[in-house]
């Protein structure tokens, strides 16, 4: 796969004139979910976004890149718990056993306190405005700060109850366990190439016990801030965690040709958590193959993804909590002034 041309994307990132560049186009479930929930929010997240990073774009990439970059915060807190297991994983897998717990314990702790912080600093300066990468949450956008003393107490109770659900649980002991050379951690992103399309998924935690892979994804539960989520989840479509388990078994028969992973769920909140087995979700080929393929049908043959050709669902429950919303305001009026 060709590495990113960063000068190319700040050149055609300096003036917009409705078509922007699509040559580096692959497939991932989050994709597909934007395709169907809104053509133009798929255009805005997808193509639009492309070399917004630097500040001296034009205003329409900028915006979409710094909402790209927003997550909403149940998002946030499930990547940080995520995050926040494999950091303590890392450290307490290259002692001896009697010393990883203490170790897991201080990594992972360690970890989420810090990722609070830097999110509560950057809300309060606003680092986000001028580094969009910079953690920020949707709900705490818009002069909406205030809210986020109530944030922090979520997070720091679903941060206890995932700790101390951890801390009990059998199988997370035998996860202790194991050796370093059997842990691949949640920091990469899998890329598979699927007919023509390369395809884009996180497994999580990753590790090898026995005779078999497994993986673990974390998922803040939908007691957590329920304001905020984008509305709209396609009834059509299957559980985010059954495709991605799904994927992971391709993945897992193409470069090994081992039997299916075990795969399970960590589901955390401030009133608890527990872990169940994911079951992969059914025809994941039909669905990459019939999803790449009506996206790929909208990119120009010189390469390029035209605004014209994305057009904005008419259904207002979609529309409302978009993470795109001041993007699709900004296209509007760039669209009255020059179409």
């Amino acid at each position: 796969m060709p590495f990113p041309d960063f000068e190319k994307e700040l050149l055609s990132a300096a003036q917009f004139d409705g078509s922007v560049p699509a040559d580096r186009f692959s497939w991932s479930f989050s994709r597909e979910r934007l395709f169907r929930r809104c053509r133009r929010a798929f255009f805005i997240g997808s193509f639009l976004s492309q070399g917004g990073w630097d500040p001296l774009v034009h205003p329409l990439i900028r915006s979409a890149y710094m909402e790209k970059h927003t997550l909403p915060f149940r998002l946030w807190l499930t990547r940080t718990v995520q995050s926040g297991i494999a950091a303590g994983l890392k450290k307490a897998v290259v002692l001896p056993p009697d010393s990883r717990r203490k170790a897991f314990s201080s990594g992972c702790l360690r970890f989420l306190s810090k990722n609070l912080f830097d999110l509560e600093f950057s809300l309060e300066h606003g680092e986000y405005l001028s580094d969009p990468k910079r953690p920020c949450v949707r709900e705490c956008l818009d002069g909406q700060t205030a809210r986020f003393p109530e944030l922090r107490r979520q997070a720091l109770d679903s941060f206890s109850a995932a700790y101390a659900a951890l801390m009990k649980a059998p199988w997370f002991h035998d996860i202790l366990r194991l050796d370093v050379m059997h842990f691949r951690f949640d920091d990469e992103l899998i890329s598979i190439l699927f007919e023509q399309w390369p395809v884009w998924f996180s497994p999580g935690l990753v590790f090898f016990s026995g005779k078999q892979f497994n993986m673990i994804l974390c998922s803040a539960s939908e007691t957590v801030c329920p304001s905020g989520e984008e509305p709209g989840t396609e009834d059509d479509l299957p559980d985010p965690a059954g495709v991605t388990a799904a994927l992971f078994e391709m993945h897992i028969r193409s470069k090994w040709q081992r039997e299916p992973p075990l795969a399970r769920l960590f589901r955390f909140g401030p009133d608890g958590a527990d872990v169940e087995e994911i079951r992969p979700a059914p025809g994941i080929r039909t669905l990459i193959r019939n999803g790449a393929g009506e996206m790929f049908s909208l990119i120009r043959p010189d390469g390029s993804a035209r605004f014209g050709d994305f057009p904005k669902t008419t259904d207002p429950i979609r529309c409302a909590g978009c993470q795109y919303a001041d993007t699709c305001r900004l296209l509007d009026q760039w669209a009255d002034r020059h179409c």
